[in-house]
């Protein structure tokens, strides 16, 4: 329920700066957190450098999204399906 400074909209800085802990309770972000937010960085720029095409950095981001909540919840939410359908 806080308001965001402009250091905490770039996600990677935020939270090595931050050392994945939340800067305003403390809770602790997990380290999957980082890693998909560099995956993800590492396939747009990929993509920005013509080596993915737009499909297959859709194809990829798909899986990955589902891959992160079969790992977490062992369900996939109904948005989901949707949006990826």
């Amino acid at each position: 329920g806080k308001r965001l400074a402009p250091r905490d909209l770039i996600p990677i800085f935020s939270q090595v700066m931050n050392r994945l802990r939340c800067r305003f309770c403390g809770d602790k972000i997990p380290l999957r957190y980082l890693f998909f937010e560099c995956l993800l960085g590492g396939l747009f720029l990929a993509t920005s450098l013509s080596i993915l095409s737009i499909s297959q950095l859709l194809v990829v981001t798909m899986g990955l999204t589902l891959a992160i909540y079969d790992q977490r919840d062992q369900q996939y939410p109904l948005m989901v399906w949707l949006i990826f359908q």
